[in-house]
């Protein structure tokens, strides 16, 4: 009985450490990730005070997205560079992968509009133009295309989360027009695995999303927080 009852505590005790252990573990990648997030504010927000405007989302001329700009003013022989890679889905990445960033995080397709094959860009964000900083998402956590190939052209823009994002060509319209608006997101994405190819932002971080704003901060908020509250544009 007693040694019955010893096994018993034992059990419970190792139960407890482990369920402990998980828990801190899965608060040190929380930690990780919002610091990357603003790690990440200052490098951004100086490529487009160099280039004059925040970079193309995805440049379809060069074949290369805003991390491969991120990669290289920061350090051009690492593109699988740390600073890029979500703790909660970094994992071995393909070998033919070596020469292209990758990036767990998704910029807002709005700020960072894509740029054609013939390199024009359908319009350009300037940093003045976002008149209320503390409001405008400009990148954040996204799901991979898939589960099964989570780097296969990474999902570094988020398309599709309004009717009018950078992908159409059109600048958004002002601010009474935007503003409050709700975006379109899939009823069950903070269960979400992968994207399915469409670019979603991801909530796996206890069901929240990691977001940096244009001011610098970084916010951890619900599907319905995105939804209704954050991603007004100002012009």
């Amino acid at each position: 009985m007693e040694l019955m009852v010893t096994i018993v505590i034992v059990a419970v005790l190792a139960t407890l450490a482990f369920m402990g252990l998980s828990r801190a573990t899965e608060s040190a990648k929380i930690a990780t990730n919002m610091n990357n997030l603003r790690n990440l504010a200052p490098i951004v927000t100086g490529i487009a005070d160099d280039e004059g405007a925040y970079p193309p989302g995805w440049s379809f001329s060069q074949g290369e997205s805003w991390a491969d700009l991120v990669v290289r003013e920061m350090s051009p022989d690492s593109y699988q560079n740390a600073l890029l890679l979500s703790p909660f889905e970094a994992k071995d990445i393909d070998p033919g992968l070596k020469q292209t960033a990758i990036s767990n995080y998704g910029v807002n397709p709005i700020i960072f509009p894509a740029q054609g094959y013939a390199g024009e860009r359908a319009y350009r964000v300037t940093p003045p133009k976002l008149q209320r900083p503390s409001e405008q998402i400009l990148l954040g956590d996204a799901l991979p295309r898939s589960s099964a190939a989570p780097y296969g052209f990474s999902m570094v823009v988020w398309w599709g989360l309004r009717t009018t994002t950078g992908n159409t060509g059109s600048p958004p319209t002002s601010p009474r027009n935007r503003a409050g608006r709700s975006v379109s997101l899939p009823s069950n994405i903070a269960e979400m695995t992968d994207c399915g190819g469409k670019g979603l932002p991801a909530f796996r971080n206890r069901g929240k999303g990691h977001f940096l704003f244009a001011d610098g901060h970084v916010e951890a908020l619900l599907p319905d927080d995105l939804k209704f509250k954050h991603f007004a544009i100002s012009y």
